[in-house]
């Protein structure tokens, strides 16, 4: 009989979020292997209209109120942190609160109070009526109620064994330190959850550490973010919204000034200019959440010539813009070294194949440590002058990527998932 396992993630496609890919790749790879794999999620519809068709996955709706939350949220609280246009949201103490807020952690899927606790309950109900005994669960955070469903299916007799992963950390998160006293329950939470996992798994080294050290947990895996090798190469190259008459720096992605934040680089193009250089040739597209913000920075700093600030697009246009680009924009700030994040769209960027420029991270970098070890381009920090250069070797076509493929191979997503469920469950 084929073993079972239960995979719950509150991100799943159709949703367009980079988080939803790593639990997707998992049942992709696993059910290929013989699995029987199911998955719990919540609805999509808020963020899709495309249904899910994909058998096993089972979509659970939250409490009624969530919905109510979560609108509320995006148009007040969210609406007004990634708008950058009017004085009353510059200085507007509702606004100033809001933004507090979000940056301690409010509805960011990582620290308490959170909607998605709402879930839970339905989400138990599931597990109750399917009757069945799965040989492991895998849960992925954020949010943390997924290691609460999880840690609950386990020791109700509901799954053998429970995997509980991280894609960020919880009570560790720095980026967003939480809510005293709230962050008290959340330390006794996690520390309790964990006591009855049998597996941690991890997207990097840092991360091991912190668990192994901080929670003093064994059995702490580390099994990257990666790439899916099928889901990029059939797409042709040439076919994106990119002009071809440009040399493309793209960045696909969420913005959030003083971390992801490309200032460096405009400040680079903004000198250049100033020098006499001219840069008609280069153009600087942004694809994604809350890119809206750099409308003022372009325009202050006259750019508005070489940026196209584009908002979302699709997950397939999105990786057909990555391939079809000359360089690819990744962002990132040595703030979250101690974190271990490695984003998972970095592998999408690797494996793409134009050049990659790392600004706000250096060679010593999470990220910018699998750069240089991929050969796949430059880390920056926010060094302008080591930008402008790299910028004049470009329009100068002398940037080059090394070609060898085993270097990139090992983080494929069919890789991980592989090597991830033979430690499960081998």
């Amino acid at each position: 009989m084929n073993k079972k396992i239960l995979i719950v993630s509150y991100f799943y496609p159709p949703q367009n979020a980079i988080a939803a890919q790593r639990p997707a790749s998992w049942y992709k790879y696993w059910t290929r292997l013989g699995f029987d794999v199911e998955v719990l999620t919540t609805p999509k519809s808020f963020y899709s209209e495309e249904k899910q068709t994909t058998p096993n996955i089972y979509e659970v709706e939250p409490h009624k109120i969530y919905n109510k939350i979560r609108k509320f949220y995006h148009s007040s609280v969210k609406g007004v942190v990634q708008t950058n246009n009017t004085n009353e949201h510059k200085n507007g103490i509702k606004s100033k609160l809001k933004k507090w807020l979000v940056s301690r952690g409010l509805s960011t899927s990582t620290r308490m109070p959170d909607a998605s606790d709402l879930w839970i309950g339905n989400a138990k109900e599931w597990i109750k009526a399917k009757e069945t005994k799965w040989d492991l669960v895998v849960s992925t955070f954020g949010p943390y109620s997924t290691h609460i469903i999880a840690s609950w299916a386990k020791e109700n007799g509901y799954a053998r064994k429970w995997c509980a992963d991280y894609r960020d950390l919880w009570t560790g998160d720095t980026i967003y330190p939480g809510f005293f006293p709230l962050t008290l329950i959340e330390d006794k939470l996690e520390y309790n959850l964990l006591q009855n996992a049998d597996f941690i798994s991890v997207i990097s080294e840092a991360q091991k550490t912190y668990f192994e050290t901080k929670l003093y947990r064994p059995n702490v895996y580390i099994f990257e973010n990666g790439f899916d090798i099928e889901e990029i190469d059939i797409l042709e190259k040439g076919k994106s919204l990119l002009s071809k008459d440009k040399i493309n720096i793209t960045y696909t992605g969420s913005i959030y000034p003083g971390k992801r934040d490309p200032a460096p680089l405009f400040k680079a193009m903004k000198n250049l200019i100033e020098k006499g250089n001219k840069l008609d040739l280069i153009c600087v597209n942004f694809y994604g959440q809350n890119v809206g913000v750099l409308h003022d920075e372009v325009k202050r700093m006259g750019l508005e010539e070489y940026v196209r600030i584009e908002g979302m697009v699709g997950r397939e246009e999105s990786l057909k813009i990555q391939k079809d680009s000359d360089v690819l924009l990744f962002l990132e700030s040595t703030e979250n070294d101690d974190q271990g994040v490695v984003s998972g769209k970095l592998f999408e960027y690797i494996y793409s194949g134009p050049y990659i420029f790392g600004v706000g991270i250096n060679d010593k970098s999470p990220s910018g440590k699998i750069i240089v070890e991929t050969e796949s381009g430059m880390n920056f920090l926010n060094d302008v002058e080591k930008i402008e250069e790299a910028l004049m070797k470009l329009l100068d076509r002398k940037l080059k990527r090394a070609e060898d493929l085993s270097k990139i191979l090992k983080y494929s997503r069919k890789n991980i998932a592989e090597n991830m469920i033979s430690v499960l469950l081998g």
